[in-house]
């Protein structure tokens, strides 16, 4: 679900392709990604164990992400799949480091990416929530893998303040979150996430680069869990 850095500087996500991706029985929260007239389903399932979390996401253009974070939303192993790219790798956190080894656009890769102590977030929407219910007014910052490179970026987010944004044709009060790449990339694009006030549920978000000529948007559609 997240748009990655390459998706919204090449508008290149989201394909007319809504037929469900993974069982019905296994799917949390559903969205829809639009780019213009062009539509993506995105489905999202997660596994709460006793000391980690165990994330799987997957788009109908054929991406799926599988994340495991700690109790604190770290992640600390992400596999990433892109069949139609001969893109397929895995990563782990050791320290100051990722350690990433697969394919990338069916090439081999074997990498060290060097970070520092920021969280390792690769699903901003999910990593994201307890910061939105938080109120904090410092800025957090994380890194997080461009999955079609297997490059890292320093990413921070701040929070403006609490609006209404309309979902899927409905009105809700929402916790409005800005989200940009550290650095000079942060004069190119940003997204803009709005996250459910009382759990912190990803509502909707928009992504907007300066070489664009439409915005990405992704919105809930579909809640499959016992209401909150």
């Amino acid at each position: 679900m997240r748009i990655s850095i390459v998706q919204v500087f090449g508008l290149c996500a989201g394909l007319v392709a809504l037929a469900p991706v993974v069982s019905t029985a296994e799917i949390s929260l559903v969205y829809r990604q639009r780019t213009g007239s062009r539509e993506d389903r995105i489905e999202m399932s997660e596994d709460a164990l006793p000391s980690k979390a165990e994330l799987r996401i997957a788009f109908s253009s054929g991406e799926t992400y599988h994340i495991i974070s700690d109790e604190k939303g770290d992640v600390t192993a992400c596999s990433f799949a892109f069949p139609k790219e001969g893109t397929s790798w895995e990563a782990t956190r050791n320290g100051d480091t990722l350690q990433l080894a697969g394919t990338v656009k069916g090439s081999a890769v074997t990498r060290t990416l060097r970070i520092d102590n920021h969280p390792w977030y690769e699903s901003a929407e999910r990593s994201l929530q307890s910061y939105a219910v938080s109120a904090s007014r410092e800025p957090l910052r994380f890194w997080m893998i461009e999955p079609y490179t297997g490059s890292a970026f320093l990413m921070g987010v701040t929070i403006e303040r609490r609006e209404p944004v309309d979902v899927n044709g409905r009105s809700m009060e929402a916790v409005r979150v800005v989200m940009k790449p550290q650095g000079i990339l942060a004069l190119f694009w940003n997204t803009t996430y709005w996250f459910r006030p009382h759990d912190g549920t990803f509502l909707r978000s928009q992504s907007i680069g300066i070489l664009s000529r439409a915005a990405v948007i992704v919105e809930l559609v579909e809640d499959h869990r016992a209401s909150p």
